[in-house]
């Protein structure tokens, strides 16, 4: 204990925390700003949820991560070297709320998940999907026997052929130049491009003989990624090396991709990632209040109901009226109504530390109030 304690008191040093204090103010004015040009996600992910980052590409800049580090540090070092006795006892208690705010902070920022969920009326989901990031989809389908096999649409048509999901697998952590194995379903892939934002380009040649699918009639190429990130595409162009094609796929593909490995049928795609809820939501009706006489909106309303282990539930969702369960927060974010049906968009958030900043700010008034009022005998009495 004797070795540690120089290191203790070295990091209680209230100039670590005065001047911790110039670099997290100035992360907020640089990222304020950097969301104009690179859009919220990215400017949250540069300088706020990152340890460091780069300026002129080689230079390293302490992240928000790293600063707020180290005023909990110097938070829970003072604490240990602190007296204890009557008078210091209120700044005690709050430097206590203050570190639970960042233990808080820290807990959202890692644990957080957040995304949406579209009902139309009548509709139900038990999950939600992520805003940017997306999973890899294996299915194994089979089509009906009594039929002959129907022909894969054009590329933009409406109809989709139909066919029976028999098995669904589910990967997450695809990335460029790595190779994906689906042990059940007996399938190697191999990625061979990942773009972030793709965009398509007619073919005006032919296409290799290995490549198959809607690659064999649109090139794939590199844009500039959206500042609103979630406005991205995201693509793949992969070898299966089962049967040695070459295969593409994007985020909101408008056709099927079909794989044919050993006599068996797989379809393939790309879609948002999905998050598991642990109730069950149906939109029972959606209501749009609009200004009188106008046909600006006022305010949306979702009419829920809510399935769980103890029953059924109703609820409303509307703006600045969220509902709660458990750790998931849903608030109402937008709507669309088109050929006479409304489908209602709730935000979705799962927040593990969402209880850390109201506690933490009862425990700092607390330790004002108390504060105070151990002061307050010497004030009353020098008047």
């Amino acid at each position: 204990m004797k070795k540690i304690k120089p290191f203790i008191k070295f990091f209680a040093k209230t100039e670590i925390f005065f001047y911790s204090l110039i670099p997290l103010m100035a992360l907020v004015v640089l990222g304020t700003v950097a969301q104009k040009y690179i859009g919220l996600y990215q400017a949250q992910a540069t300088y706020f949820s990152s340890f460091y980052f780069l300026v002129f590409k080689y230079i390293p800049i302490p992240g928000g991560y790293t600063i707020l580090s180290i005023i909990f540090v110097n938070l829970i070092c003072k604490l240990f070297i602190s007296s204890w006795k009557l008078n210091k006892l209120g700044t005690n208690i709050v430097h206590i709320g203050v570190a639970l705010l960042l233990f808080g902070g820290f807990l959202t920022a890692v644990f957080t998940q957040e995304g949406q969920i579209t009902l139309g009326e009548g509709e139900s989901k038990s999950y939600f999907t992520d805003y940017f990031k997306n999973e890899l989809i294996l299915q194994k389908v089979v089509f009906n026997k009594n039929k002959p096999r129907p022909k894969m649409p054009a590329f933009f048509s409406k109809k989709k052929p139909s066919y029976k999901v028999l098995k669904t697998w589910v990967k997450t952590d695809f990335i460029k130049n790595k190779t994906i194995f689906f042990s059940s379903a007996k399938i190697n892939i191999q990625i061979l491009k990942h773009f972030k934002n793709v965009g398509l380009k007619k073919r005006n040649t032919a296409a290799p003989v290995n490549q198959k699918g809607f690659i064999t009639q649109f090139y794939l190429f590199n844009k500039k990624e959206e500042v609103k990130k979630e406005l991205n595409s995201e693509a793949l162009i992969f070898k299966v090396k089962e049967n040695k094609l070459v295969y593409g796929i994007f985020d909101g593909m408008p056709i099927s991709q079909t794989i044919s490995v050993n006599d068996k049928i797989f379809v393939i795609s790309l879609r948002r990632r999905r998050y598991h809820l642990p109730i069950n939501i149906k939109l029972i009706d959606f209501k749009k209040l609009n200004y009188t006489g106008s046909s600006k909106a006022k305010n949306y309303q979702s009419f829920i109901e809510v399935k769980n282990k103890a029953g059924l539930q109703k609820a409303l969702v509307e703006m600045n009226q969220p509902f709660r369960y458990k750790d998931y927060t849903f608030y109402q974010a937008s709507f669309s109504q088109e050929n006479n049906k409304e489908t209602s968009v709730l935000a979705v958030v799962k927040n593990k530390g969402r209880i850390f900043p109201y506690l933490a700010s009862l425990i700092m008034c607390f330790g004002l109030l108390f504060h105070l009022l151990a002061y307050l005998p010497k004030v009353l009495r020098r008047v």
